[in-house]
């Protein structure tokens, strides 16, 4: 879902001080469906949002002309009152694995049948044996794991596979999404309602079985009489491409939350419809379009450039370079920093038409200086550009620049994020920039980065982090947005466009590294450019 301030919404969690001004999620808890559900999702204010949360998940390997895409539901049933969330697995090869994990649900208070919102998209071949590990999680600990194929669960009465814990059952239900990719536009007006409310928001659900709603957009709050923002979202999320499956539409009161007015229609019933008729009667104005969606090939036959920038961090904390135990140590095999680089920049170079690789590092005191700069080039061209023409190139400067810079601190991302968020706006329309931060530590100003971060999402840039060695990153995992949406004074970031990588996990196997990097980029490219 898209509209111009919208932002996806992550799982709530529980860890997170909901306390304070830096905080915009103080609201109660939300009504979902006929279940009161407390600790799961909640709104922020003034923002539209996007509440069902689906992960990308990795493809297996495969006849690609056989491959369907399927998206994974999971319900609880008769459970006893937890904190409980879900993690999902996957493995190409067999029942024990190696196994990839596809992510987490929200995690949720529950004390009765619940559907998680956070669903799953997953590549389905139906000549393959895709195993599938389910782990539970109550109150941040394992307690219970089942593996089965995904065959069991399209195989399954109703698309669907039940997980039998003795104290509770878990569904686990497939629905194929259709192929052809199409947006569909609301223009909403809440004119009309019968309310004395001052502040008014709707929200849009639909239904993965025959029973249950499951909340799929929120929209920014209005006052009575207003048109709200307009609203654009991919078919497959709203009914899961599917013009004749129900959709429901709810206008709230902003301060009760409470339902003021509802209405249940198919997308084929409004979409040539001026106006929806509520179940009191009212009528309120509505516009709806659909249009075919732009993927990232779309864009790239357009004329899309991809330009990267790579920034290396020359803080202390990377050791000596003369010594072997340094991260920066240049023997005869290359290091982790220089593998990144060529793992990492190589296929970005497909797409990058003048072939010039901007290469700068942070945290180090350059020679001849007497202070640490927190954004220098790494070939010491100081008055012009710090382009490189090739990832050789690249590497030999790097290597260059080793010898030649102190290793200080501390570790500063901001300054570099502000860099690449004016070379953005001052470079040729059409062009996408990449981030790339290669960091051996935790940062030092946090906030200062989030500012920055939430500056950069209204750009054309992606953000991509690789934690090198073993240091606690778990700073950088909550930059990764994947818990929260990135907020600090009131502002939230508008979308998700940093990616966090710790390379020690995909250090065995390079390609998947490369892989794991950058795979978020297309659809990042894709929520931008569609505004």
């Amino acid at each position: 879902c898209e509209s111009k301030n919208s932002v996806p919404l992550q799982p709530y969690n529980n860890s997170y001080n909901n306390s304070g001004a830096n905080n915009p999620y103080n609201n109660p808890p939300i009504d979902y469906g006929t279940k009161r559900v407390t600790n799961t999702l909640r709104f922020p204010k003034g923002k539209s949002i996007l509440l069902k949360r689906t992960k990308q998940t990795s493809s297996v390997q495969g006849n690609d002309d056989l491959k369907m895409k399927i998206e994974v539901f999971i319900s609880v049933k008769t459970a006893l009152s937890s904190n409980m969330k879900i993690k999902l697995l996957m493995s190409n090869n067999s029942r024990n694995g190696p196994f990839d994990a596809l992510g987490c649900t929200e995690e949720a208070s529950i004390s009765q049948d619940y559907n998680f919102s956070t669903s799953f998209f997953v590549d389905y071949y139906f000549e393959k044996q895709q195993f599938i590990k389910l782990e539970v999680y109550n109150n941040d600990s394992l307690t219970k794991q089942e593996t089965f194929t995904v065959g069991n669960i399209m195989g399954g009465k109703n698309n669907t596979y039940t997980a039998d814990f003795n104290t509770h059952l878990i569904e686990i239900q497939g629905k194929k999404v259709k192929n052809e990719r199409i947006n569909i536009s609301f223009n909403i007006s809440n004119n009309g309602l019968q309310t004395a409310s001052s502040s008014i928001f709707y929200v849009l659900s639909n239904k993965n079985d025959s029973i249950n709603w499951r909340k799929v957009y929120k929209s920014e709050e209005k006052p009575l009489g207003s048109n709200y923002d307009s609203m654009e979202m991919e078919m497959s999320a709203l009914c899961l491409g599917d013009y004749d499956k129900e959709i429901l539409l709810e206008f709230y009161d902003a301060m009760s939350y409470n339902v003021i007015d509802q209405a249940q229609y198919s997308v084929t019933q409004i979409i040539d419809s001026p106006e929806i008729v509520l179940n009191s009667g009212v009528k309120v104005p509505v516009t709806i379009k659909t249009r075919k969606a732009l993927e990232f090939l779309d864009y790239l036959q357009q004329g899309l450039q991809m330009n990267m920038i790579t920034g290396v961090d020359f803080t202390a904390s990377n050791k000596d370079p003369n010594q072997p135990d340094s991260l920066h140590y240049l023997g005869r095999n290359p290091n982790d920093y220089e593998t990144c680089i060529q793992m990492c920049v190589s296929p970005v170079a497909y797409y990058d038409f003048d072939r010039k690789f901007p290469l700068l590092g942070f945290g180090g005191i350059p020679q001849g200086m007497s202070k640490v700069e927190h954004v220098f080039p790494l070939n010491y061209n100081f008055n012009g550009s710090p382009e490189v023409n090739s990832i050789e190139e690249m590497l030999q400067v790097y290597r260059q620049s080793i010898e030649k810079t102190k290793l200080y601190g501390p570790t500063c991302f901001a300054p570099l994020i502000k860099n690449s968020c004016n070379l953005s706006k001052n470079g040729a329309q059409g062009n996408y920039l990449i981030v790339l931060i290669l960091t051996d530590g935790v940062i030092t100003d946090m906030d200062e980065t989030i500012e920055a971060i939430i500056e950069a999402s209204k750009l054309p840039i992606s953000i991509i982090i690789v934690g090198i060695g073993s240091a606690n990153f778990s700073n950088m995992a909550k930059l990764d947005g994947d818990d929260l949406p990135l907020s600090i004074n009131g502002r939230i970031v508008e979308r998700d466009i940093v990616q966090f990588v710790e390379f020690n996990k995909y250090k065995s196997n390079q390609n998947l590294l490369a892989e794991e990097i950058l795979r978020e980029i297309p659809k990042q490219v894709e929520e931008y450019y569609r505004g």
